[in-house]
């Protein structure tokens, strides 16, 4: 790795790791050699620790452990997991109309609309159009 420069892409996908980017960003040796390729919020740096690596790095050390609250712990981030997937998989279902600009389901429209992308018109707004 180049330690002058890096070009990087702080994403806030579920498949990111702020951990990886963190660790690169701290390996440039100034921060003009950092290109952040887009904004990003700040939250993506802000939080906790991930359940895992925290809970490793507290038996490593030797601390106490309470397994019941990791336990508890652990099945509430998977829950959220749970429901930020099905949230995103909701958000991916639904389109916008270019026309009547209404967030519709992606049934809403014909396969032919639903490859124009941005263009696209829900069925009532063409059925409306060729009347």
């Amino acid at each position: 790795m180049d330690k002058d420069r890096l070009a990087v892409d702080v994403n806030e996908r579920s498949n990111g790791s702020k951990q990886t980017c963190y660790v690169g960003l701290s390996r440039v040796r100034t921060r003009e050699g950092i290109y952040l390729m887009r904004p990003f919020p700040k939250e993506a740096f802000q939080g906790a620790a991930p359940l895992g690596p925290r809970t490793l790095l507290k038996k490593l050390r030797g601390e106490v452990m309470d397994w019941m609250s990791v336990r508890a712990e652990m099945e509430g981030v998977r829950a959220e997991q749970g429901r930020e997937k099905r949230r995103r998989i909701v958000q991916s279902s639904l389109l916008t109309c270019s026309k009547c600009d209404v967030l519709l389901e992606w049934s809403e429209f014909s396969e032919s609309q639903r490859q124009k992308g941005e263009e696209r018109a829900c069925i009532r707004c063409v059925d409306d159009v060729s009347e």
